[in-house]
């Protein structure tokens, strides 16, 4: 038995900016070492999959295939062929699945992931979800499945051999991260600039656009954590790799002082990287990078992030609320100023990573229908006195699994709307085609991403930013830094599909 485990890649006319100053990262130390790197990291789902099949059975044949590196072979797919998409792949999904039903209709197909991933909503949101999302692919596919895939993975593969497959695979439960070390044996990971690692799950926060908030969270030990870090070194030295740096997916690498489980694991997984770095210093120059989210601190949990930049900690992608639509802001009868109070916190916390040597890159996340034109300025205004290079502008999206896209899905239905476009879902969108809105964001981002600026914030400083500094050869590396720029913007304005 073969399972062919496809992860779509991102279409191109739905690269971010993110995705674009990665890519320049790539071409720079493409220059540098001579090697042809493709894609930032690699999709975790990948190798997490191989690791859940190999666990239920060691004999059956796994092949991995990233679209975003690879290109997939019609011809050689056979048996099972599992998709694994967020919302923003879904249309190059399911444009793959018809491809291989048109070629070969006998092999089946399952398709899951982020796009699909609704198991901590109430039961009746629940319902209905699933009842939507399940319906258009199925025309298509000969399965979807819903929630964590070590939790179905098991019955699918039974399924599949008595030719017994469901048509929906909607398996509640909590995730088991603690012992699972995703299997990176099938992957090409001389084409990546990071390796992909996570080492917790779950939100306990209730924000209504994410997918994950309310899960339960679970964490994986930090001596597996090390673990996992020294076998991937093992499967470099056996290619003859250099070491790739590592980017951490978990939600945030700091935690809120409040929360004593996520303050444990961390402050012990960052004590344990301090020793591995320490230990192996001679061949291992360990460097990572990470989300984090600005929480309140005082001069103790600063300390952390001193830690934090022993370890290797390089960078940090700090997600900022936008500051009018927050709702800490201003309350009615108030004579305080909310946004200038979370203005003020939010400075705060930049500098105290900047006086731990941690470089910044900085999302916001704009809303359509709430005060985006003095939202959008103290953004601006933000930034430039901040002075953060590395800057990701969104707008709040409803992605499956969310509180939000519930709403939206009501919205639908009772509206009488043909149906969704989800080629609107990409945080780059307004789905309600606000054209005020977009015209002021695409201003934004003209203003964000203008040439003058990315050469005073990137070029003539980048003496601040050590991961770039890394990569830096010759003046060829600017050229690269400012076009990936370039791309990001010139790709939004000319993709036509807002």
């Amino acid at each position: 038995m073969k399972v062919i485990i496809i992860s779509p890649g991102i279409p191109s006319l739905k690269k971010d900016y993110l995705f674009w100053f990665y890519k320049g990262l790539c071409e720079i130390k493409s220059c540098v070492t001579g090697n042809n790197i493709e894609a930032p990291t690699y999709p975790l789902a990948l190798p997490v999959l191989q690791s859940i099949i190999n666990q239920i059975d060691m004999n059956i044949e796994v092949e991995l295939i990233d679209g975003n590196v690879q290109k997939i072979n019609y011809n050689n797919l056979q048996d099972l062929v599992l998709i694994s998409t967020d919302t923003v792949c879904y249309n190059k999904a399911i444009r793959i699945a018809k491809q291989i039903k048109v070629i070969n209709k006998h092999i089946k197909i399952v398709i899951g992931g982020q796009h699909f991933k609704v198991s901590y909503l109430v039961q009746s949101e629940r319902d209905k979800t699933i009842n939507y999302l399940s319906r258009e692919p199925l025309k298509w596919v000969d399965a979807v499945a819903f929630g964590y895939a070590e939790n179905c993975m098991d019955n699918i593969i039974t399924d599949f051999r008595n030719n017994k497959l469901k048509k929906v695979y909607d398996i509640s439960g909590n995730s088991s991260i603690e012992l699972l070390e995703p299997n990176r044996n099938g992957l090409f990971l001389n084409k990546y600039l990071y390796h992909s690692i996570e080492t917790s799950r779950g939100c306990k926060s209730s924000c209504s656009f994410c997918s994950s908030a309310g899960t339960p969270e679970a964490y994986k030990k930090p001596k597996y954590v090390i673990q996992e870090i020294t076998n991937i070194r093992k499967l470099e030295q056996y290619h003859g790799m250099q070491y790739l740096p590592l980017f951490f997916n978990d939600n945030a690498l700091n935690f809120n002082p409040k929360d004593d489980n996520a303050a444990n694991h961390y402050s012990d997984l960052i004590d344990k990287l301090i020793v591995y770095k320490n230990q192996n210093s001679c061949h291992d120059k360990l460097s990572f990078d990470g989300h984090a989210k600005p929480f309140s601190y005082d001069d103790a949990y600063g300390e952390y992030f001193n830690r934090l930049s022993k370890a290797g900690c390089q960078r940090l992608l700090v997600g900022f609320d936008t500051f009018e639509s927050n709702i800490t802001n201003r309350k009615s009868g108030s004579d305080v100023d909310k946004s200038e109070l979370l203005y003020d916190h939010y400075r705060n916390f930049v500098n105290i990573l900047r006086s731990n040597n941690l470089d910044i890159m900085a999302s916001f996340m704009m809303i359509a229908n709430g005060d985006y034109m003095n939202d959008g300025q103290k953004v601006i205004r933000f930034i430039e006195e901040s002075n953060i290079s590395i800057v990701s502008l969104s707008i709040m999206t409803p992605y499956p699994g969310s509180k939000l896209f519930c709403d939206y899905l009501n919205k639908c239905i009772y509206d009488n709307y043909k149906g969704i476009n989800w080629d609107k879902f990409d945080s780059m969108c307004d789905i309600d085609n606000n054209g005020k809105f977009m015209s002021f964001f695409k201003n934004m981002l003209n203003e964000i991403y203008s040439e003058n600026r990315i050469w005073n914030k990137v070029i003539n400083k980048y003496n601040e930013n050590r991961v770039i500094n890394k990569f830096i050869g010759d003046i060829r590396s600017e050229v690269f830094i400012l076009s990936s720029f370039q791309k990001s913007l010139d790709n939004f304005i000319n993709r036509g599909a807002c």
